[in-house]
């Protein structure tokens, strides 16, 4: 009986512990579903926290995105007017290298023209000199002429008394031989029968032809004599 008594003393005592272990258990579990709820709403609020993270992430990869396109637009059009700058400085390069070369020819141009007003300068006084020659040469030929047309008029007045003192002497036999006498003037056959005139030289033409000839010359055609007549 007393053994009996124990085991069950022993009995309700673990029955006891059971169910304070039991109570223990539901309160556990109590905390743990507590805790699983709490879990659950903080994994919920992480999910939406996430959710509205990797919105955010898409959004933020989206503008990143266009930002990438619009720096690749950018570097593009950087690229294009780096080959504009590029071509612009090569045209330039041209350009100036045109002004290089327009400012030699310039200068070469200049020093022609330098060297064309020296000589046309060198030319001008040559003209100067040559014109004062040419007036001091007209200056002489005017004198000479003067002289001349002085000569010529003693010569006209001079070959008119000649001509008015040549005898005019008709051909005859007793003046000729045998052979054909030729006029030196006409270069014509002196025949029988013509007149001709004697200078003092003892050559004698045609009357007619040494009058001519007087006019023009007052020397024998045939020994160039100057002729006078006493």
């Amino acid at each position: 009986m007393e053994y009996t008594k124990t085991n069950l003393d022993n009995l309700n005592e673990q029955i006891g512990l059971i169910k304070n272990k039991k109570e223990d258990n539901k309160q556990l579990l109590d905390n743990m579903r507590q805790d699983g709820e709490q879990l659950l709403q903080n994994i919920i609020k992480s999910r939406k926290e996430n959710e509205k993270l990797l919105d955010d992430i898409s959004k933020s990869r989206k503008e990143n995105k266009k930002l990438l396109d619009d720096i690749c637009k950018s570097r593009q059009e950087n690229k294009k007017l780096l080959d504009e700058v590029i071509k612009s400085r090569q045209e330039n390069k041209k350009l100036l290298d045109e002004v290089i070369k327009s400012r030699q020819e310039n200068k070469k141009l200049l020093d022609e023209v330098i060297k064309s007003r020296q000589e046309n300068k060198k030319l001008l006084e040559n003209i100067i000199r040559s014109r004062q020659e040419n007036e001091q040469f007209l200056e002489n030929m005017r004198q000479e002429s003067e002289g001349i047309v002085n000569k010529l008029n003693y010569l006209n007045n001079n070959e008119s008394e000649i001509i008015s003192k040549l005898e005019e002497i008709e051909l005859n036999e007793q003046f000729i031989n045998k052979e054909e006498i030729k006029c030196a003037i006409c270069l014509e056959i002196i025949s029988i029968g013509d007149k001709i005139s004697y200078l003092p030289c003892f050559h004698f033409f045609h009357s007619s032809c040494i009058k001519n000839w007087i006019r023009i010359k007052s020397k024998c055609p045939f020994c160039n004599n100057i002729i006078k007549l006493s």
